[in-house]
């Protein structure tokens, strides 16, 4: 991940508590309708029943667990449904509940009149991303994904994505699971970047529980150093690299990042040339006396500056942040180093 989503008091539930209704409802319609021919007809019957008993509340805590408690879920889902006799469909069952009539699914009957011929969607996707007021995808980094309103019928909006997937094959009983919707930029969620991908298998982390401390990138210089003159230097000699403890490997496979980032050497070579501007007496002096006592100004400052926040919890706000700060982080310290050999 780039950036965290950061947990919200109630959100969780306050999603579950405006859903609960549709979702019983559907979950409801669903058991009138199952086969009773079919061999695992009592079981699936007294699950479902089970799922929607408020005394059980077995409902709410699989649409509010959250990402650190998401392998204790699939434990307890797994032994559920390999328990059944037929467990495709099973989990065919889930998948059309979860997935189909409730995620994408639509409420009551279509009213068929001249002007008025969409039923309304169960999920409000709109509302679900502006809710969470984020700006920048939480995986890349690189895009804004907040939502705007094109006309008084339509918005403008990014994707959502299922950070564990949604396939029948995978976790099904997830695809209304609050944590699990991930709004994205509509890159990541290609079919070529991340999609369907596994991010368990993968040891990529669920953007709840990214650290905005964790070293990401690193500069990279072929056959020049920190001390060259960058206004003169080829923008070919200039390179992104990642740190060694960062999963670049597993979040090359599933978002194609280190990709995509080859792709930005211009905007380091960028700030490489606003770093040996910024070290310059004048500007010092200039941003010293500008600032005084008032360190919002010092910050805002560099953001317009070297298009980086100071704070990792800002990165978020604006695209290529991370980036920026890490590569600028990281120029100090080889800066600093060379000048000490």
């Amino acid at each position: 991940m780039m950036y965290r989503i950061e947990y919200k008091k109630d959100n969780a539930e306050d999603f579950y508590n405006q859903y609960k209704k549709d979702i019983k409802d559907v979950i409801s319609k669903y058991i009138q309708q199952l086969d009773k021919s079919h061999s695992d007809y009592n079981d699936v019957k007294l699950f479902l029943e089970n799922l929607i008993c408020d005394k059980k509340s077995h409902l709410k805590q699989l649409i509010t667990v959250k990402p650190s408690d998401f392998s204790r879920v699939i434990r307890i889902m797994n032994k559920i449904i390999n328990a059944r006799k037929d467990i495709d469909k099973f989990r065919k069952i889930l998948n059309e509940i979860f997935a189909k009539r409730i995620y994408d699914g639509v409420k009551g009957v279509a009213d068929k009149s001249p002007n008025k011929t969409r039923r309304e969607k169960i999920f409000n996707k709109t509302q679900f991303i502006s809710n969470l007021e984020l700006r920048v995808c939480p995986y890349c980094g690189r895009n804004y994904i907040f939502t705007a309103k094109k006309n008084k019928d339509s918005t403008v909006k990014h994707h959502i994505d299922h950070f564990l997937p949604k396939e029948e094959s995978k976790y099904p009983y997830l695809a209304f699971s609050y944590y699990n919707l991930i709004p994205c930029c509509v890159i990541c969620n290609m079919s070529t970047c991340k999609h369907t991908k596994d991010p368990m298998d993968l040891g990529v982390t669920s953007p709840y529980e990214w650290d905005n401390s964790t070293k990401v990138f690193k500069l990279r210089l072929d056959s020049i150093d920190v001390f060259h003159d960058f206004l003169k230097v080829d923008e070919k000699y200039i390179g992104i690299d990642y740190d060694k403890n960062f999963n670049i490997d597993g979040y090359q496979k599933m978002f194609a990042l280190k990709s995509l980032y080859a792709g930005h050497n211009d905007l380091v070579h960028d700030l490489l040339i606003c770093k040996q501007f910024w070290a310059q007496d004048s500007v010092k002096a200039y941003y010293n006396n500008l600032i005084g006592e008032n360190n919002n100004i010092g910050s805002r400052f560099i953001l317009a500056f070297m298009g980086h926040y100071t704070n990792p919890e800002d990165h978020a706000k604006r695209p290529f942040s991370k980036l920026l700060k890490d590569i600028s982080d990281h120029y100090d310290d080889l800066l600093k180093r060379g000048k000490m050999q």
